[in-house]
């Protein structure tokens, strides 16, 4: 028992330690940002969902990053074709690969989101994350715990037939979309209509998480608002709509409920 516990541990340490460092990463765009939300946000912070947000961060982190180990491992290493490199001296080849790495991760998360919140067992999971009363920059990691296995067959193995095994990725290419996911979830007054059409801004996923029924299954992209677009799904708000946010339901937005292996609703 206390070789396999040592086994266990060995095991988990290691992902946990992971967990924290991704949170090291992360932490002075959020230290930004959660800043500015405190100074000035679009809507006032909840409090009790913030800390559940601080406290899940490196819970979900660590979990996901077992479960995504284990996955892998039962992948045939001959799968991970690596069609492309992002390993590349050259800046205009390099700057291609990743935009093409963007576009297909954005493409099938774009149709698995949608999936989401029109199959109902999906949907049961992805409410983790539509809880929150208030999206914020620390609501990018509230997120059911298996949701990342859900994300592997569509996104993760089309990534790797393309781009290698990610584990080989540079560390830039895995840090910037998750560091895009606080971007967008950022809790701000601040419109950017400069880039609204070309990158997807706080306002527009904002909309996605709105409990306005005219923004419902609007805006699922992460990236380019062009897949909502070409799909009939875009919204861009008006400049008076910057929507509460949340789901209906009769457990609270917090409840540890949401967090078990088939999550109550």
């Amino acid at each position: 028992m206390t070789l396999n516990l040592h086994k266990i541990t060995d095991f988990i340490i290691p992902h946990f330690d992971g967990a924290l460092g991704a949170i090291g990463l992360a932490l002075p765009i959020l230290a930004v940002f959660m800043s500015m939300e405190l100074i000035r946000p679009g809507k006032r912070l909840d409090l009790k969902s913030t800390l559940f947000n601080i406290w899940y961060t490196p819970v979900f982190l660590t979990l996901s990053s077992i479960l995504l180990a284990l996955l892998w491992a039962m992948v045939p290493a001959n799968w991970t074709l690596g069609l492309l490199s992002m390993d590349h001296s050259d800046p205009i080849i390099l700057s291609l690969s990743f935009a093409l790495y963007l576009l297909i991760f954005d493409f099938a998360y774009y149709w698995l989101h949608r999936a989401q919140h029109t199959v109902p067992w999906l949907w049961r999971y992805h409410a983790t994350h539509h809880a929150d009363p208030n999206v914020s920059c620390l609501t990018t990691s509230r997120h059911h715990w298996l949701e990342e296995v859900f994300r592997f067959v569509p996104i993760l193995l089309p990534l790797s037939i393309v781009f290698g095994s990610l584990s080989k990725l540079p560390i830039w290419a895995l840090v910037l979309p998750g560091l895009f996911g606080i971007f967008i979830h950022w809790n701000t007054p601040w419109r950017m209509n400069l880039i609204a059409k070309w990158i997807v801004t706080p306002w527009f996923h904002r909309i996605h998480h709105s409990i306005q029924p005219e923004h419902h299954n609007k805006n699922y992209a992460v990236f380019f608002p062009i897949w909502d677009i070409i799909f009939g799904s875009a919204y861009f708000a008006k400049a008076h709509e910057y929507p509460n946010t949340g789901i209906i339901s009769r457990h609270s937005s917090n409840s540890l409920k949401r967090l078990l292996p088939i999550p109550h609703q």
